[in-house]
């Protein structure tokens, strides 16, 4: 399952699409964007069907 990384202003924001095709949206990235400071208090308030645990791997370009 590979990111797909987009901007919101100068922010980049990954997100994954589940077996649905639904998008799923990296927590941590979006509350930077909205300047949220404590991404675990944002997420508290999501239900558990709303929250998926998925291992992101850093994603290394090299440039040819």
């Amino acid at each position: 399952m590979q990111p797909i990384p987009f901007q919101f202003d100068n922010t980049r924001i990954r997100a994954i699409t589940d077996d649905q095709g639904n998008p799923r949206f990296v927590a941590g990235d979006v509350c930077k964007a909205l300047e949220i400071n404590d991404t675990s208090m944002a997420v508290k308030r999501l239900d558990d069907d709303e929250k998926v645990p998925v291992l992101l791997v850093p994603l290394v370009v090299i440039k040819m």
